[in-house]
């Protein structure tokens, strides 16, 4: 897989496809961190500093988000402290929607973090199978799952690792649903560690301790709403109280902050603010208790309500109603009302949501806001949806808001619209998420517009930060660091949001995206070329600096919003229905941000060849490789009608290298024939010709390979392309036992990484490869170098790779043992065991580190120290015993599963 991913990389760099549309811009990657979307604090976390971020204020108040989102909630969180130390090891924190479950979660593993030298680990619900393959990636360092995207393997993988872990942990899963439950560790394989779970559902099918999270209190919604506003007490606070009721908020914290920022930002009362909003609800149609019962299938209740002097949905809100019929309810009709309940606040606190915004966006449209407000008052009101994870902001306050970001005075500190917490990640807002979704309805030419500005700016994140590496890539060609941490998290979400963007911008059809035109078609080409060509205009980019980076926010957004992956649809979808993940590392996400004014043209044609090569280079599953055939074949056929004649070479060549994946090589060396015979370069000559001979030497055709590698070296000999072919060749003889000459060949191959690329993944795999190719031809001293050259490689802050490492230490091992230097072979050994987990300091039960601790046993049988050896050989029987119990033991749990 790492062959096919530099073989990506390297295609960008010869052919250079839609070159012509893309202003190079010389980014560099370098210092991008790996901060992964799933939030790891281990012990040793706790010193560092958190003021490395910037520091602006959050949600609008003056103190800590974290101690608005724990108002009245000091006695329920000393319930969780209880609970978990007398011994419960999983408890789900149940209640309203918005009632502030994941803040007393947040809140939880905060204050009590120094008691899990283990490690706090938070997952969200509702994109388990990215947020695990990540952990075990990124934090537990098996990159070797990296392409692992299948439930079960990653499953039981994180299962052994929390089953084995020495130290206490915390698992932190938010908004977990009966689909999140399967990857929750049974209470069996929690020894060393506590689950806390967040859900709006009271009953799903689990065995932790459920604690319902009540409503708040009357003098709690009080404070949220004051300390929103600024203001330490208001003249009339019964209005405050109304603000509370069943009717309006339900007590929603995010509805209450929200009303606490009208006072803030406008000139506007709570009495009026109040009356404004009962207008709105007015004119709503009102459903009456009897129908939501019947719906239900509980309309016999009805009548019982009635005569407890529960008359409306807003009194069926309002606590426990079916307590007052004085036991008269069945256990059963309990759990059906309780769900009635919990559907009637999600609709109702949603609704009340949007009648807020739909206030804000007439108050910002009249003029009503305070003087110089804007870009804090922005920042306040997104920052405080996107803390809550609220989606469900209408299409009409996005175009106010972003609208408004024409002003040339915005101040640079809000225009990111993002939220620094205390730990150091940070929260993007999805206001533009659900106003992309609206698009689709509205299909306005403004909202079209709006799209087509998304769209840019994806297409920019994508060409500048992921896929093209422009001028960095003579320095760094491998790129390693991008298929680590966030930035292969954000991958599969940009290839998303492309696809999302592209179909709202032919909103006249579902049609594919490459199909032969009709005249209706032609019309929405011509459309879209009119709406491109409007977007793409300097002039509507006034201050475009701050536009392009509201709108990157948006595509962040955007990326986040689609997470889960279908494969019985073959497609990534969004199931989820709070579908943007909440943190992202604020290094990641300075680098996302536009660093300069630019404009990237773009055709969808070009957006189907992004969308193939993230295809390729992201984890995705099997049905990758044949989606992006699909995509560059509709691509090159595109090119071709627009007479881009090099890119639709470029486009074509991909789809042999699909081919190629899919073990079609006749099909593959047919295409690459073509394509040599048209493209223009020698050193794109020479790339598919060393493509050719690579497809001749998986098919055995080891002649036909030499020959078309050596048309190549005479196109190419001195450069990557060169390495490449070199690197091809190389196995080719290897499969013909030619190890002299293969050895030969990766020298040369390093020469070329020596002076260009020194320390990348393409140097450390070649001198891996030469290691083992010195091995079997015997030269034990040249492997030796080779080896611990690949060490150095890998053990670099630019490649980091400790599991490769740990392969490499025990590689040389057996070559000082093949030499009988016994004493380097039993420190090298070590130095294997030592780096296979960088967490915790332990040695994890793996097969691999059993046969490495058998290695040192007879390295010490032949030092003549049997004690030690025996002891050795004890530890490597125990491990592969614990390896056995812990497949019986999965088995049996997933059976009972």
């Amino acid at each position: 897989m790492q062959v096919e991913k530099n073989e990506v990389l390297m295609f960008n760099h010869v052919f250079c496809p839609i070159t012509s549309r893309k202003k190079k811009t010389g980014s560099s990657f370098s210092s991008t961190s790996t901060s992964s979307t799933c939030t790891f604090v281990s012990s040793s976390d706790e010193n560092r500093s958190i003021g490395k971020s910037k520091s602006a204020r959050c949600l609008c108040t003056s103190g800590s988000s974290i101690a608005d989102g724990t108002i009245g909630r000091e006695d329920f969180l000393e319930t969780v402290e209880r609970k978990f130390k007398r011994n419960k090891r999983q408890i789900r924190i149940y209640g309203p929607d918005g009632s502030g479950k994941g803040e007393v979660a947040f809140e939880y593993s905060t204050r009590n973090r120094a008691d899990y030298p283990g490690g706090v680990i938070k997952l969200n619900g509702n994109c388990m199978l990215w947020d695990v393959h990540r952990f075990l990636v990124d934090k537990v360092g098996l990159e070797s799952y990296i392409h692992v995207m299948e439930e079960e393997p990653l499953r039981e993988r994180f299962w052994k690792y929390l089953y084995d872990s020495p130290s206490r942990w915390l698992l932190v899963i938010y908004d977990c649903s009966d689909d999140t439950m399967p990857w929750v560790p049974p209470v069996e394989l929690c020894r060393r560690g506590h689950v806390l779970l967040t859900s709006e559902f009271k009953y799903m099918d689990d065995t932790s301790l459920r604690l319902e999270l009540p409503l708040l209190s009357s003098k709690s919604t009080l404070d949220i709403i004051l300390r929103s506003s600024g203001l330490d007490r208001y003249g009339s606070m019964k209005t405050l109280f109304l603000w509370s009721d069943s009717t309006r908020l339900c007590r929603n914290i995010l509805g209450l902050r929200l009303v606490g920022m009208f006072k803030k930002w406008f000139d506007i009362t709570f009495e009026e603010l109040l009356e404004r909003y009962d207008t709105i609800s007015a004119l709503a149609p009102k459903q009456s208790l009897k129908a939501v019962l019947s719906k239900f299938g509980l309309d016999g209740y009805h009548g019982m309500f009635r005569e407890a002097g529960i008359l409306d949905v807003g009194d069926f809100c309002r606590g426990k109603p079916w307590m007052a019929l004085e036991g008269k309810v069945s256990g059963k009709d309990v759990w059906a009302l309780e769900q009635v309940q919990e559907k009637l606040f999600r609709q109702h606190n949603r609704y009340s949501i949007k009648v807020l915004c739909r206030i804000w966006s007439e108050l910002v449209s009249e003029g009503r806001s305070h003087p110089d407000s804007f870009s804090q008052r922005a920042w306040d009101f997104l920052c405080a949806c996107s803390f809550f994870n609220s989606n469900h902001i209408p299409l009409r306050l996005m175009e106010s808001e972003i609208s408004a970001f024409d002003q040339e005075d915005v101040e640079e500190q809000y225009e990111d619209l993002v939220h620094f917490s205390d730990d150091e990640t940070v929260s993007i807002h999805a206001v533009l998420l659900d106003g992309v979704r609206s698009i689709v309805v509205k299909q306005a030419e403004k909202s079209r517009a709006l799209a087509m500005r998304i769209l840019t700016s994806l297409h920019a994140f994508c060409v500048d930060h992921l896929v093209f590496p422009g001028k960095s890539f003579v320095s760094k060609p491998d790129m390693t660091f991008m298929f680590k941490g966030t930035a292969v998290a954000l991958l599969p979400h940009v290839f998303f949001g492309i696809e999302t963007c592209s179909k709202i911008l032919r909103t006249s059809s579902d049609r594919p995206l490459y199909k032969k035109p009709t005249s209706k078609q032609t019309d929405t080409r011509h459309e879209d070329q009119q709406g491109q060509h409007q977007v793409n205009k300097i002039s509507d980019f006034p201050s475009f600096r701050k536009g392009n980076s509201v709108l990157s926010v948006a595509a962040v957004a955007v990326m986040n919003g689609w997470t889960m992956l279908d494969k019985r649809r073959r497609s990534l979808t969004f199931s989820s229905p709070k579908p943007f993940l909440k943190q992202i590392k604020h290094q990641i996400t300075s680098k996302i941000l536009p660093a300069r004014p630019r404009t990237v043209p773009l055709t969808f044609c070009d957006m189907s060849v992004i969308r193939g090569l993230l295809l390729l280079i992201v984890p995705l599953g099997s049905f990758r490789v044949s989606q992006a055939e699909e995509l560059f074949r509709g691509a090159y056929e595109e090119y071709v009608r627009n007479h881009e004649m090099q890119n639709a070479w470029s486009a074509k060549y991909l789809v042999g290298h699909c081919l190629l994946l899919q073990h079609k090589t006749q099909d593959a060396v047919n295409i690459w024939r073509e394509v040599s015979a048209t493209v223009s370069t020698p050193e794109e000559k020479a790339f598919v010709l060393g493509s050719i001979g690579r497809a001749f030497t998986e098919d055995g055709k080891c002649d036909l390979a030499i020959a078309s590698f050596e048309q190549s070296l005479k196109l190419n000999d001195n450069g990557l392309v060169a390495a490449r072919t070199y690197s091809f060749l190389a196995v080719c003889l290897e499969k013909q036992n030619a190890l002299k000459e293969s050895v030969d060949v990766v020298e040369k191959e390093l020469e070329i990484y020596d002076r260009v690329c020194p320390i990348s993944f393409l140097n450390a795999e070649a001198l891996k490869f030469c290691t083992t190719l010195c091995l079997k031809n015997n030269q034990i001293d040249r492997a030796i170098v080779c080896a611990e050259d690949a060490i150095i490689i890998y053990s670099s802050p630019e490649i980091q790779s400790a599991i490769s490492s740990c392969d490499e230490y025990a590689i040389k091992g057996k070559l000082y043992e093949n030499k009988n230097d016994l004493t380097n072979a039993l420190g090298t050994y070590q130095k294997s065991l030592e780096s296979t987990d960088h967490l915790f300091g332990t040695i994890l039960d793996s097969m691999d580190n059993v046969n490495v601790l058998e290695r040192i046993a007879t390295c010490y049988e032949k030092l003549g120290q049997p004690e030690l050896a025996d002891a050795h050989y004890v530890d490597a029987q125990a491990m592969r015993e614990r390896l056995a119990l812990w497949t019986k033991l999965y088995a049996r749990l997933t059976r009972s599963n």
